[in-house]
């Protein structure tokens, strides 16, 4: 085989990368494969970087309000389409915690693939 990583690619740009091996004969082998996630220069970035997803973001819009302490910019976020700021507050807890629900199955998703503890109840029955 020749040296380290043969061939590298980012099938989608910045999260997803295999490593090839190749034999002198020409044969080919999968060395190793993963995600990861690439971050912009902090260097680069204009007026700071919010490192949160999109949800997290949310989220903290969403607990900002419902305490009353929402910036303008996070009262301007919209959640399919409404503004935060015009949300009800049925509609702010139900937005919360299906915010909060799809952030924690992400993680889990996560955890799991890294190998991690997943925290759920698993049945088996041996007959």
């Amino acid at each position: 085989m020749s040296g380290a990583f043969a061939d590298v690619s980012f099938e989608d740009p910045g999260y997803y990368w295999q490593a090839m091996a190749e034999h002198s004969d020409g044969r080919k082998y999968l060395a190793d494969k993963g995600w990861m996630q690439v971050h912009p220069d902090m260097g680069q970035t204009q007026g700071g970087f919010d490192a949160r997803s999109r949800l997290q973001q949310l989220l903290a819009a969403l607990e900002a309000t419902m305490a009353g302490k929402a910036t303008k910019d996070q009262q301007s976020m919209t959640i399919e389409g409404l503004s935060i700021a015009r949300l009800s507050w049925t509609e702010l807890v139900e937005a919360h915690n299906r915010i909060k629900w799809k952030i924690a199955s992400a993680q889990a998703e996560v955890d799991l693939a890294d190998g991690l503890e997943h925290g759920g109840i698993i049945k088996a029955r041996f007959d």
